[in-house]
């Protein structure tokens, strides 16, 4: 069936507030819903730009393109030729500003990994965080949420030194969520 083998990322914290971000999508395409590639939407408010967007599938460069699609920017994996069928791994690598949040005993990066609009099955999502390097992580205090939109389901697990994954494959629309508080003073 189509659906998402493997979604794999990783977040890399700047210092000024930006992330940078490599989502490795693996997925099979059957020309039902998945004909000429797939798309992402991304959260984008005041404040939060999106920005250095690169993509290739199966290690090739691909077309993309973007639209607006109300608080979300959606990035368009293709253009008007359909992809090949079978199994395919799609690298987008951007970069997101102004992605940490501040309060007034911590920082925090919370970020939803998957995003919730996915029409067809993820089997494993999973994300490696590294923060600054004078960064003091407040383990305790890692949550992680899987689901859809508001769920505080947690089919989720810490699996090595900030990396996580799911522990069950995520249904039509449902997300992978982690929120990694640290200690003030690593993030401008």
């Amino acid at each position: 069936p189509e659906k998402i083998y493997l979604f794999d990322v990783k977040i890399n914290v700047q210092t000024d507030g930006s992330i940078n971000i490599t989502e490795s999508i693996t997925l099979n395409a059957k020309h039902q819903q998945i004909r000429r590639g797939i798309y992402r939407d991304i959260p984008v408010s005041f404040g939060n730009q999106l920005g250095s967007i690169s993509l290739t599938m199966d290690g090739q460069t691909r077309p993309f393109f973007t639209e607006n699609k109300g608080r979300n920017l959606r990035i368009n994996f293709g253009n008007n030729n359909y992809i090949p069928q079978g199994r395919h791994t799609y690298s987008f690598n951007y970069t997101y500003k102004n992605a940490i949040k501040f309060f007034k005993n911590y920082d925090e990066l919370y970020w939803n990994i998957t995003g919730n609009d996915w029409n067809f099955v993820i089997d494993k999502a999973r994300a490696q965080v590294n923060l600054p390097a004078n960064a003091r992580v407040q383990s305790e205090n890692i949550s992680l949420y899987t689901g859809r939109t508001g769920a505080k389901e947690s089919n989720a697990r810490q699996v090595g030194n900030l990396t996580f994954e799911t522990t069950h494959p995520l249904s039509y629309r449902e997300g992978f969520t982690i929120a990694v508080p640290f200690d003030k003073g690593a993030v401008e």
